[in-house]
């Protein structure tokens, strides 16, 4: 009886110890994969604010022919419903725009 309790013992003991080495083999496996996903999430930081770089959208607008208006030729359009913009129109004798 108690060769058999012992076994027992023994047997969760070591199991114990192999689901520990497991865990911890894991453990190692995804801080690799978390250091390799942080090199990405860092590279591509660098790239979205290379892209992003006013020079560079300006670069690219003369490469594909866009050019900047003119004085005069620039509209600015009014949504109404917006909060703010009925009231300066109003204000400003434009009255209702709808």
């Amino acid at each position: 009886m108690s060769a058999t309790l012992v076994s027992a013992l023994v047997f969760a003991v070591v199991g114990l110890n192999a689901l520990v080495v497991n865990t911890t083999y894991r453990m190692t496996e995804v801080q690799g994969e978390v250091r390799a996903l942080q090199g990405v999430h860092e590279a591509l930081d660098v790239e979205v604010a290379r892209l992003s770089s006013p020079s560079r959208i300006a670069e690219w607008a003369d490469t594909v022919g866009l050019v900047a208006p003119a004085a005069g030729d620039s509209v600015i359009l009014r949504v109404p419903g917006q909060r703010g913009h009925d009231a300066a129109s109003q204000r400003e004798g434009g009255g209702s725009e709808r």
